[in-house]
């Protein structure tokens, strides 16, 4: 399945000994109230996938947009389905770190196959063999 993710250069996801710290990830350290619902969800969330090694993917081409001060690369993936941990529904996930009381579980898209999708998500599992990722260090722009 064709994805993209944008990661902090020097972010290497194409590294065959890739380990993700999701406590090194801007969403866990930067200070604010919804970062403090994430860090409450996001365990659970990895709990529900069964592991803390992936890379949150978008499905649709240039869903994410880009912080101003935080320069990221674009890389774009190509794994097979069985890589796919899970996928994710944005505006329920968004919802729920915003104290939305629903399920976790409500935010995983079950139905298969899932088309590409600005509103949904992969949960990318690593590490990951090199030809399945292509580097588009150039290709980052603001929305």
């Amino acid at each position: 399945m064709r994805l993209w993710t944008y990661q902090p250069r020097g972010f290497r996801i194409d590294d065959p000994q890739l380990i993700v710290d999701p406590k090194q990830g801007s969403y866990w350290t930067d200070e604010c109230w919804i970062r403090a619902r994430y860090r409450q969800m996001l365990p659970k969330l990895i709990k529900m996938v069964g592991t803390d090694q992936f890379l949150w993917c978008c499905t649709a081409y240039y869903t994410w947009f880009s912080i101003p001060g935080r320069p990221v690369v674009e890389w774009e993936l190509n794994v097979p389905r069985s890589q796919i941990l899970a996928f994710i529904r944005e505006p329920v996930w968004d919802a729920i770190l915003k104290g939305d009381d629903r399920d976790l579980a409500s935010a995983v898209v079950v139905e298969r196959p899932v088309q590409p999708d600005a509103n949904v998500s992969a949960l990318v599992r690593v590490p990951l063999l090199g030809e399945w990722v292509t580097c588009r260090e150039n290709a980052v722009r603001l929305p």
